[in-house]
């Protein structure tokens, strides 16, 4: 059956679609940030193409779902998200989080790798630090009233000056806050292979907790393109520039990504310098091609399976695991001379 004769996936309340299309071109999967609902996305579907189908999500305990049961356990949310979502994931779609949104939608992804189900096309993350990259600050959703919306304000910049004003929309918000802290706080980041899909890392350069660094460090995340764009704006960028925010959608989502035209000069160049910038941080800027990589003590799995899935997002160049043998890995020189040659082999 092909998708134009499918029948449409039958309404679920985690949605928000304010122009459903029966046939899209693309479905975007909006996830919103801490104490969020669909509410930030309400225009998106005005600005994109009507080919694209805004979909936002709408968890329990928010907006018309006041009376349901709030989350506080990202593997239990991920888990009620693949059963949700499945049905809506027969075409070509793509995700966006914001902040917590971010990390919620890469959980998500990996889950749907996990159990084979197709991946997006592209994933935005938005005002969000990479999973590795995440800070060890002290837990604070257990803090009473005042100290938890004082370290809101520290860590995030805090609630509306109108919320504040209103007591009776405080009440309210803060238990979805206080929720939505925990599921953040119980996240722990553990090593798998990076993500078949195209990512793109948003950031406001007004944002003192999310850092240009913790951005940059999604493209470890991803074996194909990783392309990072910075906005004007605090935290909540996605806000006080929506137009631009959204342009840069609808460019990257009509582009598709072209792998770089390899050499063996341009190879071993970036590689000589991934493994001096992100593999050594820096700390050997005079890093030669020739020096033994075990005088360096990085010659060990985790930063071969960094290194190929450089290459694959660099150049489309996927090398596979039996290629690699330890005596092929001694310099950088070698590995590059090994890569090329696979390369060039192919038919």
């Amino acid at each position: 059956m092909s998708p134009e004769s499918r029948p449409p996936p039958a309404a679920t309340p985690w949605l928000f679609r304010r122009k459903p299309s029966a046939s899209p071109k693309l479905r975007l999967f909006c996830f919103p940030y801490a104490g969020a609902g669909s509410l930030p996305y309400f225009k998106w579907p005005d600005l994109l193409p009507s080919d694209i189908d805004v979909c936002a999500l709408q968890y329990p305990g928010r907006e018309n779902r006041l009376r349901e049961p709030l989350f506080t356990s990202l593997p239990l949310l991920t888990a009620k998200l693949v059963e949700e979502l499945s049905p809506f994931l027969d075409g070509e779609y793509a995700f966006f989080g914001h902040s917590l949104g971010a990390l919620v939608a890469f959980d998500l992804i990996r889950e749907l790798r996990r159990r084979e189900l197709p991946l997006p096309r592209i994933f935005f993350a938005s005002g969000s630090a990479a999973p590795s990259y995440r800070n060890q600050l002290p837990h604070f959703s257990h803090f009473d009233r005042d100290d938890f919306i004082r370290e809101l304000s520290t860590r995030y910049g805090g609630l509306p000056r109108q919320m504040l004003e209103q007591p009776e929309l405080l009440e309210l918000i803060i238990p979805i806050l206080r929720a939505d802290v925990k599921v953040s706080e119980g996240y722990v980041h553990r090593e798998e292979t990076p993500l078949s899909v195209r990512l793109c890392a948003f950031g406001g350069t007004g944002d003192p907790h999310v850092t240009e660094a913790s951005l940059a460090a999604w493209g470890q995340e991803t074996q194909h393109s990783f392309t990072m764009q910075m906005f004007s704006g605090g935290h909540f960028f996605i806000n006080e520039v929506t137009d631009q925010v959204l342009q840069t959608i609808r460019d990257e989502l009509t582009t598709r990504s072209h792998p770089r035209t390899m050499t063996k000069t341009q190879l071993l160049t970036d590689l000589t310098r991934y493994v001096a910038e992100e593999i050594l941080e820096g700390a050997s800027e005079d890093l030669e091609p020739s020096t033994p990589l075990l005088e360096l003590g990085i010659l060990n799995s985790l930063e071969t399976t960094r290194m190929m899935a450089f290459i694959q997002k660099q150049y489309g160049i996927t090398v596979p695991a039996d290629a690699i043998r330890v005596e092929d890995l001694q310099t950088l020189s070698a590995l590059t001379d090994l890569v090329f040659g696979l390369q060039t082999r192919k038919p």
